[in-house]
């Protein structure tokens, strides 16, 4: 239950609000199964804690969302103002690095229109950040959407080989990316 760089919720919450626990264990199971109604039942009761509790995975809901290409549930996430849309799994990837990865554009482009995203700081423990996941999977039109970020660092490189993004791109033969 210790996400990358989040506090589990048993080590924040008290006893009087065990309950959380288990709405938040059922908003990740309704999340993971694409139960957008159950999921918009959750939210009523949803506590921050529970918002961002992290799965015994190493998972948000957000994360879990963003990686299954889920775009009407990481709506309503996003529609919570406690969900923190930086939080890292145990692998060190948010939730933008999981969509970019996967190549959905528009949960990429949802996240990327959250006023405090993260977009080039937070890397995985092999150093990729949300870029370098979509060059690796020769998604172009979320590359674009990343480039477009007016923080985006285009030079960073990983903490393998060095690479960056373009270096990733061209490696795979995605020289649409490049």
């Amino acid at each position: 239950l210790n996400c990358y760089c989040c506090l589990t919720l048993k080590e924040k919450m008290s006893a009087s609000v065990e309950s959380q626990i288990v709405v938040s264990e059922k908003l990740y199971s309704a999340v993971e199964a694409g139960n957008f109604n159950e999921v918009e039942t959750l939210l009523k009761s949803a506590t921050a804690d529970a918002l961002n509790y992290c799965h015994k995975i190493g998972r948000t809901a957000l994360l879990a969302a963003a990686e299954n290409g889920y775009p009407e549930i990481v709506r309503a996430l996003l529609a919570q103002p406690s969900v923190d849309v930086n939080l890292q799994d145990d692998d060190g990837a948010t939730a933008l690095m999981w969509a970019a990865n996967r190549g959905h554009k528009e949960i990429v482009k949802m996240l990327l229109d959250q006023a405090n995203i993260d977009v080039s700081s937070l890397k995985t423990k092999a150093g990729w950040v949300a870029l370098m996941w979509a060059a690796n999977g020769g998604h172009v039109e979320v590359v674009s959407l990343l480039l477009s970020h007016p923080n985006i660092e285009l030079n960073t490189q990983d903490s393998g080989n060095g690479y960056s993004a373009l270096m990733v791109a061209a490696q795979k033969g995605h020289l649409e990316v490049v």
